[in-house]
């Protein structure tokens, strides 16, 4: 049997100065460097850095997290197949980021992997240890032996980089060996629908199969990015991890084997313009909270469903998905301001971080009987659809189950059969009658809280005109 050969580049990244003596990190502009006339001083300097990961072991085959168009990148070990586990030697690239020895590389590279060696521009080849990684994030970290002082690159500020700044990319694509290629930053915070921390940087420096990893150099030869994907067919489209990110994932690495993440305790959406109106808020940004888990940070600190947190410590929150990446970048046990929007104006909040627990099995779903449609008044009419009390058993306490929706209506692919409505307008309702009394008060426009499978999420409609004189 043929054994697919795994190409994927890695990059060096440095952390903090350290007290071995001789090191080289990287290269500080001189009087005779001028990137607008040549690259090859800087491609010099940090070449002894870059190496080559060649990495031995059996591996489970498993599906990509990723999106189609984004897989070729990783390889052969990231292709749908199979389960059950086959032989792996990969190849691909790293670099080392502090004079004792540590490197960078991703997750996917050394998963699995039980012998993994490091190759370096001269041709010397170390093997090296594996000490931790971050699936989540698909950094790595490694340990060459502290037989001497190595020659190591440093991080710059990713945050600071902006659209239009120049970049440069150094790996090993297509196992051509050191290949080095420039362009420059042609977006921020691009998300591949990987995970909800994707905060990715695009450039169009070409990178290809075997640049996973790399590193992306500003002109002074600092780590912004790590080479991380690129869209299947497209030309010059790639995506780093920003330095910033990969240098919280490291410390964390460093530190306790394992990345720490904040976490408050609650489930989001975005709210839609509808939602927004109803709300009141001033514009359509924001997370709105649908529900706060008990015992939580959030819990504890008086969060509430129906608050759209609109900026943490004064960075604004622009959905739900940048409250996660925000909050992310917290460590648990710290205290954060939160400023909400709630009833009509701005609050501040503060919450003391905690550690996302391990995920639980859903609770079963309540069974929803077939037995004939209620009538209802013309109340229920004008917002276009009926409710009937939930005949399944073991309930906490009586809800109300969603059973038809007119097509004509306003509830028409807002609500769906089968949803049941918890609220109305933050007030709980329990029967028909309940929930009658509540959307004919509910005036221009109700918000109803509904509970969708797992989730929980907020819906605002506006009633129809009644068709009675």
């Amino acid at each position: 049997m043929v054994v697919p050969t795994l190409r994927v580049t890695i990059l060096s990244l440095s952390l903090v100065a350290n007290s071995l003596a001789g090191p080289v990190s990287a290269p500080e502009p001189s009087a005779t460097y001028d990137p607008g006339r040549s690259l090859a001083p800087l491609v010099r300097a940090v070449e002894p850095a870059v190496v080559a990961i060649e990495v031995e072991g059996l591996v489970e085959r498993q599906r990509s997290p990723l999106p189609p168009e984004f897989r070729d990148f990783f390889g052969p070990l990231m292709q749908d197949a199979d389960p059950g586990p086959r032989r792996v030697r990969g190849e691909g690239s790293g670099f080392v980021i502090s004079a004792d020895g540590l490197l960078v590389t991703n997750h996917h590279v050394v998963h699995g992997a039980s012998v993994v060696r490091a190759r370096f521009s001269t041709g010397e080849t170390i093997e090296a240890e594996l000490l931790a990684s971050d699936p989540t994030t698909d950094i790595a970290l490694l340990q060459l032996p502290q037989q001497r002082a190595w020659t190591y690159v440093e991080f710059g500020d990713s945050d600071s980089l902006e659209v239009g700044d120049w970049v440069v990319a150094v790996g090993n694509p297509l196992g051509l060996g050191t290949t080095v290629t420039a362009g420059i930053i042609s977006g921020k915070g691009r998300s591949l629908g990987n995970n909800p921390y994707d905060e990715f940087i695009q450039t169009d420096a070409a990178i290809n199969q075997g640049n996973s990893g790399g590193p992306l150099f500003d002109l002074n030869g600092r780590v912004v990015g790590v080479n991380s994907a690129i869209i299947k067919y497209a030309n010059t489209v790639g995506f780093s991890i920003p330095s910033g990110l990969v240098q919280r994932v490291i410390e964390d690495l460093r530190q306790s084997g394992e990345v720490r993440r904040g976490f408050i305790g609650v489930s989001l959406q975005d709210p839609d313009p509808a939602l927004a109106e109803a709300l009141g808020l001033p514009h359509r940004v924001g997370a709105l909270i649908t529900q706060v888990h008990d015992g939580h940070p959030a819990a504890e600190a008086g969060l509430r469903p129906g608050d759209v947190v609109r900026e943490v410590e004064g960075v604004e929150v622009i959905d739900s998905a940048s409250l996660i990446r925000i909050i992310g970048k917290h460590r648990p046990g710290e205290k954060v301001k939160l400023g909400i929007w709630r009833d009509g104006r701005d609050r501040h909040l503060t919450v003391r971080l905690d550690s996302k627990p391990e995920p639980r099995a859903s609770r079963d779903q309540p069974r929803i009987t077939t037995r004939e449609q209620p009538k209802h008044s013309s109340t229920f009419e004008n917002f276009g659809f009926s409710v009937r009390p939930n005949a399944a058993r073991n309930l906490e306490r009586p809800e109300l189950v969603i059973t038809s929706i007119d097509p004509a209506g306003p509830a028409m692919g807002r609500l769906q059969v089968g949803d049941r409505l918890l609220a109305i307008n933050r007030s709980n309702v329990e029967t028909v009658e309940e929930a009658e009394e509540a959307l004919a008060a509910g005036g221009s426009a109700v918000i109803l809280e509904v509970e969708r499978g797992a989730g929980r999420h907020f819906v605002a409609l506006s009633p129809r005109r009644s068709a009675k004189p």
